[in-house]
């Protein structure tokens, strides 16, 4: 491939610089009055070998290149493909979340109020059981004074033997 442009050629064909620039050094001639035809022609041969050679090789570098353009391509387009996908993941999870969230704080609060309730049926149920124990002891003393006998201590380790 030439460095130089052809318009730096003389009309004679004498170049300015001692070198033509062109090919390997050995092909490099002072000037071209010098050569033969058969040299020239020669030279001529060589230079468009080496041309075709140089531009087979530019165009498997260009096809290498744009194998490796595409292959670069289809990664760049498989990566935006991914992100988006781990994106829209990344988004239902968190509204996930964020549902779940709120189940769990309306939960929390339900189990506030049945703790409530519970509580306050227990409460209610030892209210219950204390007047059940009294009406008992009542129904016992009356029993008692009309049998003569003593069976608070039967009803009393009945109560708490249920506990």
């Amino acid at each position: 491939m030439s460095h130089q442009p052809l318009s730096c050629l003389t009309e004679k064909g004498d170049s300015p610089n001692e070198t033509t620039g062109n090919g390997p050094p050995n092909l490099a001639h002072p000037n071209l009055d010098t050569f033969t035809p058969e040299e020239l022609l020669q030279q001529m041969k060589e230079l468009l070998i080496e041309n075709h050679q140089l531009k087979e090789a530019m165009k498997l570098n260009n096809q290498a290149m744009k194998g490796r353009f595409e292959e670069l391509s289809a990664w760049t387009e498989k990566q935006k493909e991914e992100r988006l996908f781990f994106e829209i993941q990344s988004k239902e999870a968190k509204e996930r979340l964020m549902a779940l969230s709120h189940e769990n704080e309306k939960l929390k609060e339900e189990l506030e109020k049945l703790k409530g309730k519970t509580e306050k049926s227990l409460e209610v149920s030892r209210l219950i059981s204390c007047d059940f124990i009294l009406l008992m002891f009542r129904v016992e003393s009356s029993l008692s004074r009309l049998l003569g006998q003593n069976l608070s201590r039967f009803w009393l380790d009945e109560y708490f033997a249920s506990f």
